[in-house]
């Protein structure tokens, strides 16, 4: 049997754990690296004696915050009820054609997040909708919602459950 080689222990952070710096010279003359000059900026800077102007800074834009206010606002709620509802009930198929409904609904949303929330894609604004969703404030907006509509389809047992609720009291 050969004799076991011995394994070689570097040191942790000795010379041989960092490499080597590599140092820009110049051959052509021979001068050492120096540091480098920053290019002049300012007044100062141009050769002609024209001002230099400062560069701008970009600014970000701000993109509006997927909140109660902004569902409530001209393009959310109010628009998928009054403009999507019968887009869809126009294209509506029904029984045996659920897979071509789905299909149109989800381009209908698509369609409507396009033009109420640029700022994201399609993906990324459900999540921030089921985020939003999850807020007391937007739960109680959607109740409301839901039992005005109830009111709209069936006028007495809306009353009739109002006028129960007032009784409790």
């Amino acid at each position: 049997m050969p004799p076991r080689a011995q394994p070689v222990e570097e040191p942790l952070f000795g010379a041989a754990a960092f490499p080597p710096q590599i140092v820009d010279t110049d051959e052509e003359d021979g001068a050492s690296p120096g540091p480098r000059e920053a290019p002049a900026r300012g007044p100062a800077a141009a050769a002609d004696g024209a001002p230099v102007a400062a560069p701008r800074r970009a600014t970000k834009k701000r993109v509006a915050k997927l909140d109660l206010d902004l569902l409530k606002s001209k393009g959310g709620f109010n628009d998928i009820w009054h403009s999507m509802a019968p887009a869809f009930k126009s294209t509506f198929q029904g029984e045996g054609h659920e897979t071509a409904d789905l299909r149109r609904l989800l381009e209908l949303y698509q369609r409507w997040q396009a033009r109420f929330y640029p700022h994201c894609d399609f993906d990324t604004f459900v999540t921030k909708l089921e985020k939003a969703g999850r807020s007391r404030m937007v739960k109680t907006e959607m109740n409301k919602m839901r039992q005005r509509m109830l009111g709209l389809i069936f006028p007495s047992e809306a009353e009739a459950e109002a006028e129960e609720a007032e009784d409790a009291w």
